[in-house]
């Protein structure tokens, strides 16, 4: 059986959105994450467009 887990926030490769991905990837879970950059970017610590694509990238490393 396969687990799957649904994290919202997750588009700062240094937040706790990302943080969590990677734990539950580590656990085996299959990971469905989101984000909404228009949030971050209007926060003091902004965001790069490319954090999601990297952290996406990253776990699907981890799966190999």
């Amino acid at each position: 059986m396969s687990k799957i887990a649904i994290v919202t926030g997750a588009s700062r490769l240094e937040g706790i959105g990302a943080e969590i991905c990677r734990e539950l990837a580590d656990a085996g879970y299959h990971i469905f994450f989101t984000y909404w950059m228009p949030y971050d970017r209007e926060m003091p610590w902004n965001v790069d467009q490319e954090e999601p694509l990297k952290l996406k990238n990253e776990l699907l490393k981890e799966l190999k």
